[in-house]
C-alpha cells in the first residue's frame, strides 16, 4: 500500500481537534489521515519541513509543569494565580487557548469551558517530532491495519517504545473521567496519534507515515 507524506501534527492542530471532539468548533482534518466511525480522509502529499525545535530528552522535565495541572481542581483563575498571566490565543470561532511556558522551556496549554473549568490540558511543544527520542517507537506501519477494538496496553505492545501523553480532555463539564491523547513516534518522524475515551477504548486515530 502506498503511504503519503503528511504534514506534522502541530500544537494548534491538536488543540483544534480536541475542541472539535468536545463539540465546540468546526475543524478541517485535511492535514491528517484520520480514521473514525464517520470517515477516513487522506491529505495530498506534502514535504515534511525540517525540524528546528530542540529534541526533548528529559521526560521528567517535559512533564513537570503539565503534571502539576489538575483537570478537576484547577481553573484558568487558579492557574493564573499560581503561574502568572498566560499567553492567550483566540481562534476565528472565539475559542481561547491559554499557554504557560516557563524559564526551563517547558510548559502546558489549556482550553476551558465558559465557567473557567478546564476542558483540556496539553503538554507544551512547538513540533510533535520533538518527542521522537523519548518515544523511540517502531512498527508504526501497523496502524494501517489498526483495529479500533484494541486497548491501550495492546497499543503499547504493537508500537513499542514509550507512549507520549499529549493531552487530557474533559468531553463534558463535570464528567468523572477524561479522554487522553497518546502519540507514538519513531526516528523516521512517523507519528501515530490515538484519542482514547475515558473508559480506555479507542475514539479516533490519526497518523503521519512517510513514503
Amino acid at each position: 500500500m502506498m503511504k503519503r507524506t503528511l504534514r506534522p501534527v502541530t500544537l494548534a492542530l491538536l488543540l483544534a481537534s480536541i475542541l472539535l471532539l468536545t463539540g465546540c468548533m468546526s475543524f478541517d482534518f485535511s492535514a491528517l489521515t484520520v480514521e473514525d466511525d464517520a470517515a477516513s480522509v487522506e491529505a495530498e502529499a506534502t514535504p515534511i519541513p525540517e525540524l528546528t525545535a530542540p529534541l526533548y530528552t528529559d521526560y521528567d522535565a517535559v512533564y513537570a509543569h503539565y503534571g502539576e495541572v489538575s483537570m478537576t481542581a484547577d481553573t484558568i483563575v487558579t492557574l493564573t494565580d499560581r503561574y502568572g498571566e498566560p499567553a492567550v490565543e483566540e481562534d476565528s470561532e472565539g475559542n481561547k487557548m491559554y499557554t504557560w511556558v516557563f524559564e526551563d522551556g517547558y510548559g502546558f496549554t489549556c482550553a476551558a469551558f465558559p465557567s473557567g473549568t478546564l476542558r483540556a490540558k496539553v503538554v507544551y511543544y512547538e513540533d510533535m517530532r520533538q518527542f521522537r527520542d523519548l518515544s523511540s517507537s517502531s512498527n508504526l506501519d501497523n496502524v494501517i491495519n489498526f483495529d479500533k477494538s484494541i486497548d491501550f496496553q495492546t497499543c503499547v505492545g504493537l508500537f513499542r517504545g514509550r507512549p507520549i501523553e499529549v493531552a487530557q480532555i474533559a468531553q463534558e463539564e463535570g464528567a468523572a473521567g477524561f479522554a487522553r491523547v497518546y502519540c507514538w513516534l519513531d526516528q523516521q518522524d512517523q507519528i501515530v496519534q490515538i484519542l482514547f475515551k475515558s473508559d480506555g477504548t479507542v475514539d479516533s486515530i490519526s497518523y503521519q507515515l512517510n513514503d
